[in-house]
């Protein structure tokens, strides 16, 4: 599909409504009645609505059908076919049968994908997460897990990226140099060297594709007919990859102690929320902590260097709320972080003797 370019010159990704609503009524058969920009770090993703009033999430990826794409594809279609009661998106087929459109601007190749839209509101934008909705966030990142395990991937599958939790000493150490504050390098210090010191038993724990984002801008949540919230989407497949399985719990851990009076104690729920589903040994227990301080560093810093080179409103969002948690993190010991986590899961874990931790 050739779309007809919009007038200005501008070189960032982006469509104009006008060009949103040709790819959509082209691609798809659709007519776009409203529409509505959205953030995000690589993709441009606009809201839309039809004339039927069904809504939708319209993603836009620089390029051609790349690795990247199609896997993203084939996790997105697993999922579909082995957990259809999970709240994710399901990517929608065009008129020629394809659920990714290649189109082209000003020669620039694009690949158009749309996706049904999930309901309700970021786990950012609510300020104290109930204990309830923390249980649910962890026993569904285990029932992710398990609907992942059964993927299929190729042998020849080493993809790795920036937020990979097993390269976060490499890519805290590239946006440090960034943190000017001492506190903030202090607490960066601190709670890296936690990493450090596990980061060696991660090769014997037991490995699965994860989604490896289930950060608080991507899991949504919305009263149900009672009032209680409830998790009800699950969005980004982006960052899925081939890992140690429990990186799915301490990222989901991470960003659920964001805004948390007691950090260490919402992380306990999620722990106990996954442990309900996705039985935890007393070593992937021991390496929950220091996982999920590791991976709130990389957001820390990789969102201060990229602020920093450049005016990056998302990016701000992202990290406004990180490094008040990190400062908490840095004073819980690991010893004590170990005993509330195993205690969440029912289970006695030797605890660390490093006093400096």
């Amino acid at each position: 599909m050739r779309v007809a370019s919009s007038s200005g010159g501008d070189q960032r990704l982006t469509l104009s409504e006008a060009q949103v609503e040709q790819v959509v009524r082209e691609g798809y058969g659709l007519n776009v009645v409203s529409q509505r920009r959205l953030g995000g770090e690589v993709d441009l993703n606009v809201w839309i609505k039809t004339d039927g009033a069904t809504e939708f999430l319209l993603k836009v990826s620089r390029g051609t059908m790349s690795p990247p794409l199609l896997w993203q594809e084939k996790v997105h279609t697993h999922l579909a076919e082995v957990a259809p009661e999970l709240p994710v998106p399901r990517l929608i087929a065009g008129q020629s049968g394809a659920k990714m459109l290649p189109i082209e601007i000003s020669g620039d190749p694009l690949v158009v994908r749309l996706l049904s839209w999930m309901p309700g509101r970021m786990l950012a934008d609510i300020p104290e997460l109930p204990d309830h909705l923390l249980f649910e966030l962890g026993a569904i990142a285990a029932r992710m897990t398990e609907a992942l395990a059964s993927l299929d991937v190729e042998e020849d599958l080493d993809e790795s990226h920036l937020w990979d939790i097993r390269k976060a000493r490499e890519a805290v150490d590239a946006a440090l140099p960034f943190v000017s504050d001492p506190m903030d390098r202090a607490a960066v210090s601190q709670l890296m060297r936690r990493f450090d010191q596990v980061l060696g038993d991660l090769r014997d724990l037991p490995a699965g594709v994860v989604h490896q984002d289930l950060n608080d801008f991507n899991v949504l949540a919305a009263p149900d007919p009672s009032g209680r919230l409830v998790i009800t989407g699950v969005i980004d497949v982006n960052d899925s990859l081939l890992t140690v399985r429990v990186a799915e719990l301490a990222i989901a851990v991470a960003y659920a102690m964001l805004r948390q009076s007691d950090p260490l104690g919402a992380a306990a729920s999620v722990v106990a929320g996954f442990n309900s589903v996705v039985r935890l040994d007393p070593a992937e227990i021991r390496v929950i902590f220091p996982l999920a301080g590791a991976r709130l560093c990389v957001n820390a810093a990789t969102w201060r260097r990229r602020t920093t080179e450049s005016s990056h409103p998302y990016g701000e969002d992202r990290m406004r709320h990180t490094w008040p948690t990190l400062h908490q993190l840095a004073e819980i010991t690991t010893a004590e972080a170990e005993r509330r986590l195993g205690s969440a899961c029912g289970a006695a874990v030797s605890h660390s003797q490093n006093p400096e931790v």
